[in-house]
């Protein structure tokens, strides 16, 4: 689908082995469910079909990208690949993406890292996706801001991957399409008051 789509095979490859690795892992609100959203953003333009992330600055141990939209599941891979290249001559490598598409779920990405014996940490934000309001706030003012990580050990590796707000947005979307409650009060609604029914995210303001 993704091929047919527009998207290179060894690109749409590794978009579809993230999703699916994100379900084996129990996180089925990013994996295979964002398929039919990246249809449509490939469709529509808003996700880049084809093209290279920009190199904006490069010292060595540290670079950032323009990911220009391009899918997030393939720019995150060309990352994480880099780094691990780089961490050969260097203690710490960090990569920086601005403006990539949607990444999906970030633990996907950590436990073939983590047993090569590195340590990787993921974080992404969305300054555009406002639906976090901060403590004691009713506004939204930033997006989840998840961060995960990926820890190697002598034996299994440990996988820790959360969001910083109550819950991620992919979960409250979930149980609204299914007319379900919110396992707790985890929203505010139009009043500021806590609650788990998932409408009051739609809400304004959420």
């Amino acid at each position: 689908l993704l091929v047919k789509a527009g998207l290179a095979e060894a690109r749409a490859r590794i978009v579809a082995e993230t999703l699916t690795e994100a379900d084996l892992m129990g996180h089925t609100t990013h994996g295979l469910a964002l398929l039919p959203l990246y249809l449509k953003q490939l469709e529509s333009g808003n996700m880049a079909k084809s093209g290279e992330p920009e190199t904006v600055q490069d010292l060595g141990a540290a670079i950032t990208w323009d990911g220009h939209y391009l899918p997030g599941p393939w720019l995150v891979y060309q990352a994480i690949t880099l780094a691990t290249e780089r961490a050969v001559m260097h203690p710490v490598v960090t990569v920086v993406i601005r403006r990539s598409h949607h990444i999906a779920c970030l633990a996907a990405y950590l436990e073939k890292v983590a047993r090569q014996g590195y340590f990787i940490l993921l974080s992404c934000s969305d300054p555009i996706n406002k639906t976090v309001a901060p403590y004691g706030g009713l506004k939204a003012a930033y997006s989840p801001n998840p961060i995960a990580a990926g820890i190697p050990t002598q034996s299994e590796p440990i996988i820790i991957d959360i969001s910083t707000s109550a819950t991620a947005n992919g979960l409250v979307a979930q149980k609204h399409r299914e007319g379900a409650r919110l396992p707790y009060p985890w929203l505010l609604d139009s009043n500021g008051q806590p609650t788990d029914n998932p409408s009051a995210f739609f809400d304004d303001p959420p």
